[in-house]
């Protein structure tokens, strides 16, 4: 399965964060967040997750250049606020543009990210050589 859509996969160690960095970096964004949310009221934080994940996903991310709602679903998600404004704005767009424009902008996402990922790389390594 895997394969076929070409996932991979990479097996980690339980209690070790060095090996999975993006989960912990977002654990430790989504924390920050939620801390944001709950300061009054520490007890409920968990009402808040749904509200901080819709706010993390659809928000414009600098290294994606996109929003990673935009780049799995091909538009911004749909909400409440945004209403009467996308009723008066409605416009048909042809499934092939809106395609080629979802691919155009993954690619796009792939390489800033790369080139964000070299940069981290070589700066992490340089400060291990010394």
């Amino acid at each position: 399965l895997c394969e076929e859509f070409r996932i991979r996969k990479l097996s980690t160690t339980a209690y070790r964060p060095q090996t999975n960095g993006l989960t912990e970096r977002f654990n430790q964004t989504l924390k920050g967040a939620l801390k944001a949310y709950c300061k009054s009221n520490q007890r409920t934080w968990d009402h808040y997750i749904a509200p901080t994940l819709l706010a993390y996903r659809s928000s414009l991310h600098d290294r994606l250049k996109a929003s990673p709602y935009y780049l799995l679903f091909g538009r911004e998600p749909r909400l409440p606020s945004d209403a009467t404004v996308r009723a008066q704005a409605i416009a048909l767009v042809s499934f092939q543009h809106a395609r080629e424009q979802i691919s155009q902008r993954r690619q796009l996402a792939r390489e800033t990210l790369a080139k964000h990922q070299a940069k981290d790389a070589a700066r992490y390594n340089a400060a291990r050589t010394l």
